[in-house]
Protein backbone atom coordinates (compact mmCIF):
# COMPACT_ATOMS: atom_id res chain seq x y z
CA UNK A 1 0.00 0.00 0.00
CA UNK A 2 1.13 3.17 -0.75
CA UNK A 3 0.10 7.32 -0.55
CA UNK A 4 -1.51 7.10 -4.50
CA UNK A 5 -5.12 8.21 -4.37
CA UNK A 6 -6.98 7.25 -7.29
CA UNK A 7 -9.35 9.55 -8.81
CA UNK A 8 -11.66 8.29 -11.39
CA UNK A 9 -14.07 9.56 -14.11
CA UNK A 10 -17.83 7.74 -14.39
CA UNK A 11 -18.58 8.74 -18.09
CA UNK A 12 -16.26 7.39 -21.26
CA UNK A 13 -14.19 5.59 -18.41
CA UNK A 14 -16.74 3.50 -16.17
CA UNK A 15 -19.46 4.31 -18.54
CA UNK A 16 -18.94 4.22 -22.55
CA UNK A 17 -19.27 7.46 -24.44
CA UNK A 18 -21.70 6.27 -26.55
CA UNK A 19 -23.84 5.12 -23.78
CA UNK A 20 -23.25 8.45 -21.47
CA UNK A 21 -23.91 10.61 -24.65
CA UNK A 22 -27.35 8.78 -25.80
CA UNK A 23 -28.84 9.99 -22.12
CA UNK A 24 -27.20 13.30 -22.11
CA UNK A 25 -28.74 14.01 -26.03
CA UNK A 26 -32.36 12.64 -24.74
CA UNK A 27 -32.30 14.90 -21.69
CA UNK A 28 -31.30 17.77 -23.75
CA UNK A 29 -33.68 17.56 -26.38
CA UNK A 30 -36.21 17.45 -24.01
CA UNK A 31 -35.60 20.32 -22.26
CA UNK A 32 -35.17 22.63 -25.23
CA UNK A 33 -38.72 20.98 -25.96
CA UNK A 34 -40.15 21.80 -23.00
CA UNK A 35 -38.58 25.66 -23.00
CA UNK A 36 -40.01 25.66 -26.61
CA UNK A 37 -43.70 25.27 -24.72
CA UNK A 38 -43.31 28.07 -21.86
CA UNK A 39 -42.93 30.22 -24.95
CA UNK A 40 -38.64 30.52 -24.87
CA UNK A 41 -36.98 30.33 -27.91
CA UNK A 42 -33.60 29.16 -27.84
CA UNK A 43 -31.19 30.00 -30.98
CA UNK A 44 -31.15 27.71 -33.59
CA UNK A 45 -27.40 26.90 -33.17
CA UNK A 46 -27.83 25.56 -30.04
CA UNK A 47 -30.69 23.13 -31.50
CA UNK A 48 -28.14 20.52 -31.69
CA UNK A 49 -26.88 18.58 -28.77
CA UNK A 50 -22.82 19.28 -27.60
CA UNK A 51 -21.13 20.13 -23.90
CA UNK A 52 -20.38 23.16 -25.37
CA UNK A 53 -24.23 24.40 -26.22
CA UNK A 54 -24.96 22.81 -23.03
CA UNK A 55 -22.57 25.44 -20.87
CA UNK A 56 -23.95 28.35 -23.22
CA UNK A 57 -27.41 27.87 -22.57
CA UNK A 58 -27.05 27.08 -18.56
CA UNK A 59 -24.95 30.03 -18.40
CA UNK A 60 -27.27 32.50 -20.47
CA UNK A 61 -30.06 34.19 -19.62
CA UNK A 62 -32.87 31.38 -19.35
CA UNK A 63 -29.54 29.25 -17.43
CA UNK A 64 -30.98 28.70 -13.90
CA UNK A 65 -34.11 27.46 -15.21
CA UNK A 66 -32.59 25.54 -18.30
CA UNK A 67 -30.58 23.65 -15.48
CA UNK A 68 -33.71 23.04 -13.26
CA UNK A 69 -35.30 21.19 -15.86
CA UNK A 70 -32.69 19.71 -17.27
CA UNK A 71 -31.67 17.85 -14.44
CA UNK A 72 -35.27 16.83 -13.96
CA UNK A 73 -35.01 15.61 -17.81
CA UNK A 74 -31.49 13.85 -16.93
CA UNK A 75 -32.64 11.92 -14.13
CA UNK A 76 -36.22 10.50 -15.37
CA UNK A 77 -34.45 9.50 -18.80
CA UNK A 78 -31.67 7.63 -16.83
CA UNK A 79 -33.74 5.83 -14.76
CA UNK A 80 -35.40 5.01 -18.00
CA UNK A 81 -32.65 3.81 -19.82
CA UNK A 82 -30.97 2.38 -15.69
CA UNK A 83 -31.07 -1.18 -16.66
CA UNK A 84 -29.66 -0.95 -20.32
CA UNK A 85 -26.77 0.90 -18.46
CA UNK A 86 -25.79 -1.43 -16.14
CA UNK A 87 -26.25 -4.36 -18.51
CA UNK A 88 -23.87 -2.95 -21.26
CA UNK A 89 -21.58 -1.46 -18.81
CA UNK A 90 -21.04 -3.17 -15.74
CA UNK A 91 -18.55 -5.69 -17.25
CA UNK A 92 -16.69 -2.58 -18.51
CA UNK A 93 -16.77 -0.79 -15.09
CA UNK A 94 -15.70 -3.73 -13.05
CA UNK A 95 -12.55 -4.58 -15.43
CA UNK A 96 -11.43 -1.03 -15.71
CA UNK A 97 -11.74 -0.06 -11.83
CA UNK A 98 -9.98 -3.45 -10.73
CA UNK A 99 -7.09 -2.94 -13.64
CA UNK A 100 -6.80 0.63 -12.20
CA UNK A 101 -6.35 -0.81 -9.01
CA UNK A 102 -4.37 -3.80 -9.32
CA UNK A 103 -1.53 -1.39 -11.49
CA UNK A 104 -1.26 1.10 -8.40
CA UNK A 105 -2.53 -0.51 -5.51
CA UNK A 106 -4.02 2.99 -4.40
CA UNK A 107 -4.62 3.74 -0.95
CA UNK A 108 -7.94 4.89 -1.39
CA UNK A 109 -10.13 5.60 -4.56
CA UNK A 110 -12.51 8.38 -5.48
CA UNK A 111 -15.14 8.81 -8.29
CA UNK A 112 -15.09 11.96 -9.61
CA UNK A 113 -18.02 12.91 -11.92
CA UNK A 114 -20.41 15.80 -13.29
CA UNK A 115 -22.94 13.45 -13.98
CA UNK A 116 -25.70 14.44 -11.86
CA UNK A 117 -26.61 11.26 -11.71
CA UNK A 118 -23.33 9.91 -11.23
CA UNK A 119 -24.27 8.60 -7.32
CA UNK A 120 -26.88 6.38 -9.03
CA UNK A 121 -25.43 4.41 -11.75
CA UNK A 122 -22.03 4.20 -9.75
CA UNK A 123 -23.65 2.78 -6.78
CA UNK A 124 -25.49 0.16 -9.68
CA UNK A 125 -22.26 -0.54 -11.51
CA UNK A 126 -19.82 -1.28 -8.95
CA UNK A 127 -21.66 -1.53 -5.48
CA UNK A 128 -19.20 -1.81 -3.21
CA UNK A 129 -18.09 1.75 -3.84
CA UNK A 130 -18.83 3.74 -0.57
CA UNK A 131 -21.36 6.62 -1.24
CA UNK A 132 -18.81 9.02 0.03
CA UNK A 133 -16.40 8.05 -2.30
CA UNK A 134 -18.40 9.32 -5.19
CA UNK A 135 -17.83 13.35 -6.01
CA UNK A 136 -20.36 14.87 -8.17
CA UNK A 137 -19.47 18.24 -9.32
CA UNK A 138 -21.34 21.13 -11.36
CA UNK A 139 -20.93 20.52 -14.61
CA UNK A 140 -21.20 24.05 -15.82
CA UNK A 141 -17.80 25.16 -14.34
CA UNK A 142 -16.49 21.18 -15.08
CA UNK A 143 -12.51 21.99 -15.23
CA UNK A 144 -12.71 24.66 -12.44
CA UNK A 145 -15.10 22.67 -9.97
CA UNK A 146 -13.05 19.13 -10.56
CA UNK A 147 -9.77 20.79 -10.86
CA UNK A 148 -10.85 22.43 -7.20
CA UNK A 149 -11.62 18.58 -5.78
CA UNK A 150 -8.85 17.12 -7.25
CA UNK A 151 -6.67 20.15 -5.39
CA UNK A 152 -8.22 18.89 -2.06
CA UNK A 153 -7.66 15.05 -2.78
CA UNK A 154 -4.11 15.82 -3.42
CA UNK A 155 -3.45 16.95 0.22
CA UNK A 156 -4.51 13.28 0.77
CA UNK A 157 -1.52 12.10 -0.86
CA UNK A 158 -0.30 11.55 -4.99
CA UNK A 159 -3.55 11.91 -7.10
CA UNK A 160 -3.95 10.32 -10.10
CA UNK A 161 -6.91 10.98 -12.16
CA UNK A 162 -7.78 8.44 -14.57
CA UNK A 163 -10.66 10.12 -17.56
CA UNK A 164 -10.90 10.06 -21.29
CA UNK A 165 -10.86 13.17 -22.32
CA UNK A 166 -7.02 14.75 -23.51
CA UNK A 167 -8.44 18.27 -24.34
CA UNK A 168 -10.65 18.81 -20.93
CA UNK A 169 -9.07 16.25 -18.41
CA UNK A 170 -5.69 17.14 -19.08
CA UNK A 171 -6.27 20.52 -18.21
CA UNK A 172 -8.31 19.62 -15.35
CA UNK A 173 -5.23 17.36 -13.60
CA UNK A 174 -2.89 20.31 -15.02
CA UNK A 175 -4.70 22.58 -13.14
CA UNK A 176 -5.20 20.61 -9.79
CA UNK A 177 -1.05 19.65 -10.03
CA UNK A 178 -1.90 15.87 -10.00
CA UNK A 179 -1.04 13.30 -12.71
CA UNK A 180 -3.91 12.48 -15.73
CA UNK A 181 -3.91 8.74 -17.24
CA UNK A 182 -6.07 8.07 -20.19
CA UNK A 183 -8.36 5.60 -19.81
CA UNK A 184 -7.56 4.32 -22.87
CA UNK A 185 -4.19 2.69 -21.11
CA UNK A 186 -6.21 0.32 -19.06
CA UNK A 187 -8.64 -0.30 -21.76
CA UNK A 188 -5.98 -1.85 -24.07
CA UNK A 189 -4.35 -3.80 -21.41
CA UNK A 190 -7.42 -5.04 -21.28
CA UNK A 191 -7.72 -6.30 -24.76
CA UNK A 192 -4.36 -7.50 -24.51
CA UNK A 193 -5.30 -10.01 -21.40
CA UNK A 194 -8.43 -11.00 -23.66
CA UNK A 195 -6.21 -11.92 -26.72
CA UNK A 196 -3.88 -13.82 -24.57
CA UNK A 197 -6.67 -15.97 -23.12
CA UNK A 198 -8.28 -17.07 -26.15
CA UNK A 199 -5.08 -16.93 -27.57
CA UNK A 200 -6.51 -14.51 -30.59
Amino acid sequence: MNDIILAIDLDGVLVSEDSALEIYEEAYLDTLEDLRKMGIKIPEEYRVHSFENYCKIAKGEHGELFREIYRRNYLKTLEEHSDEIVESNRERAINVYNQAVSSYNPRDVFILTANPGGKSIVKKLIPEIEEDKIIVVDDTAYVENKSEELKKLNSLGRVIYIADRDDIDAEVARRAGVEYVNVNKFIASLNLMERDLYNL
